[in-house]
């Protein structure tokens, strides 16, 4: 999977994480009201259904393009779990920060994605 700005998608089927469709999308990957997502993959956070998302082989679609249509923290790791599965699963927690009420896995990427 490679990430390519909203704007420059075209016609490449691709998968939508932390926003709206557009017209190529074959999948959307949001928490966003009135999103597409699967209701086996909804959840609180767009990095969480990304993250269910990866464990579900089932689900999987025809797409190799992954974009958003802005940028925050949500959004930044749900890209950044598309693009490095792998990776993403192996610093997943699973669990949630009570004292904030975020993502460890969503504070967790962004920390090793962000420059030093």
């Amino acid at each position: 999977m490679r990430y390519v700005p909203y704007d420059d998608l075209g016609d490449a089927p691709n998968v939508i994480v932390d926003g709206a469709p557009a017209p190529s999308t074959v999948l959307v990957l949001s928490h966003w009201p009135g999103n597409r997502t699967p209701a086996p993959l909804k959840d609180d956070l767009s990095a969480q259904i990304v993250f269910r998302y990866l464990d579900r082989p089932d689900l999987r679609v025809d797409a190799e393009v992954v974009s958003n249509n802005h940028f925050d923290e949500d959004g930044l790791v749900s890209v950044w779990a598309m693009i490095h599965p792998e990776e993403a699963r192996s610093r997943r927690s699973g669990s949630t920060s009570r004292r904030r009420g975020t993502s460890r896995p969503a504070a967790s990427a962004t920390r090793r994605a962000s420059p030093s």
